[in-house]
């Protein structure tokens, strides 16, 4: 029976009719009421959009708002599913398919928003549930300076909205909206501010069960990539399928097939890939089988156009190997040897000998192109990058000591002119670009000096806690995510002198989920779920 809240008898005053009123609705308002009411407000409020976008000729935002109706439910109520939708959504890996129902927008920066206010509501939820002891740290060094360099980003695209009222954004949008086909809901977009994801996700990995529910996630859908990936670089799959799974961006060229673009979460596996290694090359059985998979893994990773960064992040495997017992090392190599012997008679099969020799030669002709130093045109040479940061650096000279300090803008061009040929749109033409490959150059030029000295504060505060964490667990696996995740920053933040990756969902997978267990394991190490290894080198060696 419903809870009968005591009637009162008050004086005629209106505001006692108001509360009378009130008392009476809570009376007849139950949790099954109020739940079913506010279902069918959410129906409502969804048909209606729906109705309007399908009116206003925007059909991939109506479909949007459909699967909306879906995963941001879901979101809520089991966060960490949801946590891993939205790694895959704003890698780019859910909403490519919308993308080609109407030639327009894809819907990503909807989609991507609310799921991250979906699961921030649902963190925000459990962290007030918390009992104050029991709740993990979460404003550290490292969440502190993320939130510095936030804020200052923040009020640069706070500028945007008030008082930028042009459409500029990248340059690939600029080719959009030119030619008529793009009709963004949000004048400008990138990947950095959805780092403040990391806080969220911290409250919502909190529960050790969640944690291994996400990487079991992730798991699947990066092995999948994984499979696709190689599939498609050796017999190229139907335009269907390359929608699918986010390979629409490939193609022949001078190099051979290549993929342009590959989903986010093939990160993830690669750094879940050095924690199976790290793990499954202790036991006896499944060290083989882990190396052939880690062998795919890397052939994936070649077929990449941006393959240069894995190249770096690889160099750490060794260290990996060499942190354990002398008796687990001679099992690696024993299990590396044979693996070798096995990769080097398939090679004498004439099909392996050519896709061998056909990676070979694309990475070969990949340095001698991208070191070119006659190529300056704009396809990819070190050359073209170091005119690019000239003209971007030459800008910055020449503004005003407010805009050197402060920035002059997230979109604002440099007098570098790109030329392209005729798109599939109908377009084409020569534009101003906005993005600069040197993403240093590019910060001191948008954000000023002020800007560019907070991002290298929360590097160094990065760095800084990922080794304080190494110092305090004697874990194993918790060491090896460490190195790893460690090994990955080290790369991604080089191949930002080279190449634009930062503020791109590529290295989103790694920023919000690596960040969030780097934080939490001291908490993990705290409430049991990860021990520190015993000293002795018997205990160690079994």
């Amino acid at each position: 029976m419903a809870y009968q809240a005591p009637r009162v008898k008050r004086s005629g005053t209106i505001w006692d009719s108001i509360l009378d009123g009130w008392g009476s609705i809570a009376n007849w308002l139950t949790a099954e009421r109020l739940a079913m009411g506010t279902f069918l407000l959410f129906v409502i409020a969804a048909n209606i959009t729906i109705l309007y976008l399908f009116l206003s000729d925007r059909m991939s935002l109506a479909i949007l708002v459909a699967v909306l109706g879906l995963i941001a439910p879901l979101s809520f109520f089991w966060p960490h599913i949801g946590l891993v939708v939205f790694v895959a959504v704003t890698a780019g890996g859910f909403v490519n398919a919308i993308h080609f129902v109407t030639e327009g927008a894809s819907g990503e920066r909807t989609l991507s928003l609310v799921m991250a206010v979906a699961l921030s509501a649902r963190a925000l939820w459990e962290w007030v549930g918390i009992p104050r002891d029991k709740r993990p740290k979460i404003l550290s060094g490292l969440v502190f300076f993320l939130l510095l360099f936030q804020s200052f980003y923040l009020l640069h695209i706070a500028y945007i909205y008030i008082f930028d009222p042009d459409i500029r954004g990248t340059d690939i949008y600029v080719k959009e909206f030119a030619a008529g086909f793009w009709k963004p809901t949000f004048r400008y977009f990138d990947h950095l501010p959805l780092w403040l994801m990391v806080i969220p996700a911290m409250v919502i990995l909190s529960k050790p069960e969640r944690l291994k529910t996400v990487i079991a996630g992730f798991i699947i859908l990066a092995l999948w990539s994984t499979v696709i990936t190689v599939w498609e670089y050796i017999s190229p799959l139907p335009r269907e399928l390359k929608i699918a799974f986010k390979l629409f961006q490939t193609g022949e060229s001078a190099e051979g097939n290549r993929i342009l673009s590959s989903p986010g979460y093939m990160l993830v596996f690669f750094l879940g890939m050095l924690l199976v290694a790290f793990k499954g090359l202790n036991a006896k059985l499944n060290g083989f089988w882990v190396w052939a998979v880690f062998g795919l893994v890397m052939i994936a990773f070649a077929s990449w156009k941006g393959r240069i960064i894995w190249g770096l992040f690889a160099a750490s495997v060794p260290f990996l190997m060499f942190m354990k017992p002398r008796e687990a090392v001679a099992r690696h190599l024993t299990t590396a040897f044979a693996f070798c012997l096995v990769v080097a008679a398939a090679l004498f099969h004439p099909a392996v000998n050519d896709q061998a020799t056909k990676i070979w030669v694309e990475v070969a002709t990949r340095f001698e192109k991208t070191f070119d130093p006659r190529d300056y045109t704009g396809q990819g040479s070190f050359a073209w990058r170091v005119i690019e940061a000239r003209y971007a650096i030459d800008t910055w000279s020449h503004g005003t000591m407010f805009q050197k300090w402060f920035g002059q803008g997230l979109q604002t061009p440099y007098g570098f002119y790109e030329t392209v040929p005729m798109t599939r749109w109908g377009f084409g033409g020569t534009w101003q670009k906005t993005h600069i490959h040197n993403q240093y150059v590019g910060a001191l030029l948008r954000i000023g000096i002020v800007g560019l000295f907070l991002y290298l504060l929360l590097i160094g505060a990065f760095f800084y806690r990922l080794f304080v964490v190494w110092k305090v667990t004697d874990n194993r696996y918790a060491r090896a995510f460490v190195l790893s995740l460690g090994a990955f920053m080290v790369s991604l933040f080089i191949f930002q002198a080279f190449h634009i990756m930062i503020s791109q969902p590529e290295a989103l997978p790694i920023i919000v989920i690596g960040w969030a267990i780097l934080e939490l394991i001291p908490y993990y190490k705290r409430i049991g779920f990860i021990q520190d290894e015993p000293k002795s080198v018997e205990a160690a060696a079994s």
